[in-house]
């Protein structure tokens, strides 16, 4: 004959529980965004353009009117690339 020790139910064991933890690595978007920049920049050297640009904040309807902005291309296109 067998004997059993009985174990109340739901208590848990004394040992805490360690998870482990996993580390992804995603080189994809790093990259993706070099070589985006790298075409910017030498899309800027190849095809620059010069002269100024002018960007309209607000509209004669707006509450807040905001003066316009005008900025050469050339400053305006590596701060984009950047």
């Amino acid at each position: 004959m067998t004997t059993t020790t009985p174990v109340a139910p739901g208590v848990p064991s004394a040992a805490p529980v360690v998870l482990d933890k996993a580390s992804v690595k995603n080189w994809k978007p790093p990259i993706a965004f070099a070589i985006f920049s790298v075409l910017g920049f030498i899309l800027l050297i190849v095809a620059a353009r010069t002269g100024l640009t002018t960007y309209q904040l607000s509209t004669r309807s707006d509450l807040i009117q905001l003066p316009n902005l005008v900025l050469d291309v050339t400053v305006v296109s590596y701060v984009v690339v950047v």
